[in-house]
């Protein structure tokens, strides 16, 4: 499996295939001396969202973003210089959810929130597990529209995902896993190639049965 700098790389798999796992496995492997001397990344530079990242829901938003700031113990810097580095029209979207707490924000809310952040702490690579599962559509494209801002800074981005026309749409490449086992194509158009498709559904289908 080949991760580029500045690029987003879409893993896919059926349920089942341990997609979670093998980025913890990818994670553990920087703990490993041949990797770090392989890719010049130590384990702090990569950062892991999983599926079950969620921001407390007695708290702010507000209040949680000091609380993950006071964990980051990577990132010296206060709340407001994070959210200096944003966007005029992210800085408003934070405004007008920052004294409501996290239990009141949808999913796609706290996910692009989260989201908003870890980013802002500058690491080499993230790799997202099913970053918009059960995101409606404004925030999904909110969140894409973050991963490809990201990129521009040479950051290696992974995102799982069974949302394929978002992969598609989305990903310089795609890693396929079954039967742990791993395919990689290099776009969406070498999978439809290769499967003799038109729709990423069933090209889908079909490489999981070749």
């Amino acid at each position: 499996m080949k991760i580029n700098e500045g690029q987003i790389t879409g893993l896919i798999g059926p349920n089942g295939s341990e997609k979670s796992t093998l980025f913890g496995q990818i994670l553990g492997q920087f703990n490993t001396q041949a990797v770090r001397s392989e890719t010049g990344l130590q384990l702090s530079d990569v950062l892991l969202m999983s599926q079950e990242t969620i921001l407390p829901d007695m708290l702010t938003v507000s209040e949680a973003f000091d609380l993950l700031i006071a964990l980051n113990t990577s990132h010296h810097s206060d709340k407001s210089n994070v959210i200096d580095t944003w966007s005029a029209v992210e800085r408003d979207r934070y405004r007008l959810l920052e004294n409501r707490r996290c239990g009141k924000c949808s999913t796609g809310e706290k996910k692009w929130l989260f989201l908003r952040f870890i980013l802002s702490l500058n690491k080499k690579a993230y790799l997202l597990d099913e970053p918009t599962a059960g995101v409606d559509p404004e925030y999904r494209a909110l969140i894409w529209q973050l991963l490809h801002e990201k990129t521009e800074t040479n950051c290696s981005i992974v995102v799982s995902s069974h949302l394929l026309d978002e992969i598609g749409g989305n990903c310089e490449n795609i890693c396929l896993l079954k039967s742990k086992k791993i395919e990689t194509y290099n776009n969406s158009s070498q999978l439809l190639s290769e499967t003799g498709t038109r729709d990423l559904d069933q090209a889908f289908l079909k490489a999981l049965s070749k």
